[in-house]
Formats: C-alpha cells, sequence, structure tokens
C-alpha cells in the first residue's frame, strides 16, 4: 500500500518506504549535492513556519512514490522530486503577519497566499526546467477548476503539477497543523 498513516518518508527514522523509490543521491561541483542545496531551499521556507517543518521534503519524497507507481522514469522523478522541493518557495515573500494569522484571512490576504505558487515558480525561472517551473506554479490548480494562480481545468494541469498537489494535500491532511492533528487515514 502505498499510502498509510503508518508511512514515513524515506529520509526519516524508521521509514517504511522502500529504498528502491528513494531518489538517489546526485553529485555536483566539488563533490557538493545539488540536491543537498535544494534541500536547504526547502527548509529554509520549512522553517519560517515551524508547524510545517520538513513539509517540503515529505511532499517530494511522496510525489517521488506516486511518479514511480505512475511509471515515471528515473530521470524524470528526479526532476518532480527536486521541483516539489521548492514547491512552496513562493511562500518566503509572503509577510508574516498574514502567512501565520491565527484568524481567519480577509479575500484581500488569502489573495496574497494564493501569490506563492506564482511567486515561487518566477523566482525558479532560469534555475529549474520550464516543466519544473510550470509544475511549482501549477501545484493548487483544481481538475475541476477554481484553483490558483491560472484556473486550469483537467488536463491543461501538467501532470507533475497534478502529482505535488495529491502529495500536498496527503501530507496537509496527515500531518500536525495549528488548525488541527493528523486525520485518520482508515
Amino acid at each position: 500500500v502505498l499510502f498509510r498513516s503508518t508511512m514515513t518518508p524515506p529520509h526519516m527514522p524508521g521509514s517504511r518506504v522502500p529504498r528502491a523509490i528513494t531518489p538517489p543521491p546526485r553529485r555536483g561541483v566539488a563533490g557538493q549535492s545539488p540536491l543537498s542545496v535544494r534541500i536547504g531551499l526547502a527548509r529554509a521556507v520549512d522553517a519560517k513556519d515551524p508547524s510545517t517543518r520538513r513539509h517540503s521534503e515529505r511532499v517530494a519524497d511522496l510525489s517521488w512514490a506516486i511518479a514511480d507507481v505512475l511509471g515515471w522514469s528515473t530521470s524524470r522523478r528526479t526532476l518532480l522530486h527536486d521541483a516539489a522541493l521548492v514547491h512552496d518557495l513562493g511562500k518566503i515573500a509572503i509577510p508574516d503577519e498574514i502567512l501565520f494569522k491565527p484568524d481567519e484571512l480577509t479575500p484581500h490576504e488569502y489573495e496574497t497566499v494564493k501569490g506563492h505558487s506564482r511567486i515561487g515558480a518566477e523566482m525558479l525561472e532560469g534555475v529549474m526546467t520550464s516543466e519544473q517551473v510550470s509544475w511549482v506554479r501549477c501545484h493548487h490548480e483544481w481538475w475541476g477548476g477554481g484553483g490558483y494562480p491560472d484556473g486550469l481545468v483537467g488536463a491543461q494541469i501538467p501532470e507533475g503539477a497534478r502529482v505535488i498537489a495529491v502529495a500536498d494535500a496527503w501530507d496537509a491532511i496527515t500531518s500536525w497543523r495549528p488548525y488541527g492533528g493528523p486525520r485518520s487515514t482508515a
């Protein structure tokens, strides 16, 4: 079973995700892993909000696993994993008083938060492939419409964005958040 509340991501102690679906390490200049730079960015985003600690890494690992089940090649899964690691990068630009507001957001504040996927995509242009940028931009689009930032519908939404969206939603549902604890998956 791919999704179980008892599963932990491959990078966490006690992981139950098979090693075969763990992204392979990649090395760059002078032994520095390009993946470690992306993980650092992801942790910077997650550090801004302690309630989402390691959220980006869990979403990336789960996206890898979903893409594996879908039959994606290793190289394409690697691109997806890297994009999923930084899917919330744009939250860095959202004011803390909005991002951490304990009360319901005003319509203007909600529009500001929704801008994170567009902002993140803009930050990644020229750093990632155009396909990866589209996955980050569109990870909040909804199959039936009504998502953001572009209001795409169905197959207009890039497949990688759909995978990240499922992984993102799963992590939000099964992890502790300020507005509630994890929901049962039974």
